[in-house]
């Protein structure tokens, strides 16, 4: 199966935020690499784990990361802070005049009032009308769903996304993943015939 057979067999495909769609992780090391245990980490190739605290180098601990996290949204001047990744926006503009459904699945915290408007704001700056639907997994909380329960209730039948271990959910529920290589996937050895792996979205770009 070619890479644009992949993707046109689906109707309605999903989509993750963040280190996807937006360059969080760019943007928190500009923010927190002067802070602490992250002086020596300047640059997103220098994390091998997205969760921070599994970067034994660090030497950070959960409530550690929380702190740099929250100092982190906490001097976030505007929307513009989070870059989106080059060609996101126009990539889902060509994906969607193929008839196909793109909704908006982030591991985020939707239970939240002021994360949430962030989060929703943060979308329509960047992506200004291209997604009707914002659904939270609530990563890190009590109320924290797995992607693919997410998907199989909407008939979502692929996830574009950054993160293995999502990858992984989503294959062993029967469902199909992009992956989207970063420092923290990249060295993982994994092949399946519902997992295409790609660089970015100008290579997926090449594929409509």
């Amino acid at each position: 199966m070619t890479p644009r057979d992949f993707l046109y067999q689906h109707t309605h495909i999903a989509i993750d935020l963040d280190d996807t769609l937006i360059d969080t992780f760019s943007s928190f090391l500009t923010v927190s690499h002067t802070v602490g245990k992250l002086l020596k980490c300047s640059r997103i190739e220098d994390i091998t784990n997205y969760r921070l605290e599994e970067n034994k180098h660090l030497h950070l601990d959960r409530n550690e990361v929380e702190l740099l996290w929250k100092n982190y949204w906490n001097n976030i001047m505007s929307y513009g802070d989070i870059p989106p990744i080059p060609y996101s926006y126009e990539t889902i503009k060509m994906i969607q005049e193929k008839w196909i459904q793109c909704s908006l699945v982030t591991a985020r915290n939707g239970s939240d009032p002021q994360k949430r408007k962030h989060t929703e704001m943060l979308i329509y700056w960047h992506f200004p009308e291209l997604f009707h639907e914002i659904h939270y997994s609530n990563h890190y909380e009590w109320e924290s769903r797995r992607k693919s329960e997410i998907c199989k209730e909407l008939w979502i039948t692929l996830l574009i996304d950054d993160a293995f271990e999502n990858a992984l959910d989503m294959i062993e529920n029967g469902l199909s993943v992009i992956l989207m290589e970063k420092p923290w996937n990249r060295e993982i050895q994994f092949e399946h015939k519902n997992l295409l792996r790609v660089k970015n979205w100008e290579e997926i770009q090449r594929y409509i």
